[in-house]
């Protein structure tokens, strides 16, 4: 029996570490594993006989300075002329979005779907950890002018690898994968991993 698990977004170059195709005996014998390792990457020769330096880590898209998120997994609703405008600072960490064109939430629900039949109300921001094993916050819900900003760390320790809005209803739950599928507005992946910093500095309560 041959079987597939796990998925990997398009656009990110880091191997998932559980997704791939698995092979079973049906008759209870163990089956050898065909699976190849990955193969270190071979550092540039030098003639010179001194140690090549690595180049520097090109800058992420969206991290540092603004970016626009293109819709491109799921076709906009007829009508609607959707942009999104993304800036992600890492220390102090902070998620700034601004969109507009969207129309109303519930246009970007799946026809004939489930979720099409529950609704929504609004666009939430989520930000998820991995692909292979879904776990993610609301970071912010998306006000009247289409904008949010969010200084909060889900999870502090973690890195985060996705940030998604989805079309949903009153609750701050991220939806399942499937559910997930049926509300998605628009989604950026990031490679390198987030690893939010918190502000040192103190702010006040309120």
């Amino acid at each position: 029996m041959i079987a597939v698990a796990g998925i990997r977004e398009p656009g990110l170059d880091a191997r998932s570490k559980t997704s791939g195709v698995y092979r079973y005996s049906l008759r209870g014998t163990p089956v050898t594993s065909t699976s190849v390792p990955d193969r270190p990457k071979k550092k540039p020769k030098d003639t010179t006989g001194t140690t090549t330096a690595s180049a520097p880590p090109a800058a992420q898209s969206c991290v540092g300075t603004p970016c626009d998120v293109g819709f491109t997994l799921v076709q906009p609703p007829t009508g609607t002329t959707p942009a999104m405008t993304l800036l992600v600072t890492l220390d102090p960490w902070k998620v700034e979005i601004t969109t507009s064109g969207l129309g109303p939430p519930s246009a970007w629900l799946r026809p004939g779907s489930n979720e099409a039949a529950a609704g929504a109300t609004r666009y939430g921001v989520f930000l998820s950890e991995s692909d292979d094993n879904p776990q993610g916050w609301l970071l912010c819900v998306l006000d009247a002018a289409g904008a949010c900003t969010s200084s909060k760390i889900p999870r502090r320790g973690a890195t985060y690898n996705r940030l998604t809005i989805l079309a949903i209803t009153d609750s701050n739950a991220l939806p399942s994968p499937t559910e997930g599928v049926n509300r998605l507005v628009v989604t950026h992946g990031f490679d390198p991993l987030l690893s939010p910093v918190r502000n040192s500095k103190k702010t006040s309560k309120g």
